[in-house]
């Protein structure tokens, strides 16, 4: 039952339950994809997607966007929290997966960032 939902510091504990299973999920589709697709620039856009960095957000996206088929991405766009502007102008492929590869090394700063944040909260 909803109403039997346990509270943990003001949140109900089934929102961790389920973003970690959300993320779970989308970890899956993207493992799916690296078959088809180059691995190690899926695995930055998943990471991206995990940041707190619109910027690094909006790369991952725009990667995205130009690499997934319309059949796939269409159907996955609603669980990737596209918040960019409507209207934005649209770089080369190639330029969009230089950023996102030069990105790497911040995307991994910014989530130990986050993880350090998310470990001190629940101290």
């Amino acid at each position: 039952m909803l109403d039997d939902v346990q509270v943990w510091e003001g949140v109900p504990v089934v929102d961790d339950f389920v973003r970690d299973r959300a993320v779970q999920s989308l970890a899956h589709v993207f493992t799916l994809l690296s078959l088809v697709l180059p691995r190690e620039p899926l695995q930055i856009a998943f990471r991206s997607l995990h940041t707190d960095d619109k910027y690094l957000q909006g790369t991952a996206l725009e990667y995205l966007e130009g690499v997934l088929p319309a059949a796939i991405r269409q159907p996955l766009w609603p669980y990737l929290e596209d918040r960019r502007p409507v209207s934005r102008p649209t770089r080369p492929r190639d330029e969009v997966l230089a950023d996102l590869l030069r990105s790497n090394k911040s995307i991994q700063i910014n989530l130990e960032e986050l993880k350090r944040r998310r470990q001190l909260e629940e101290t």
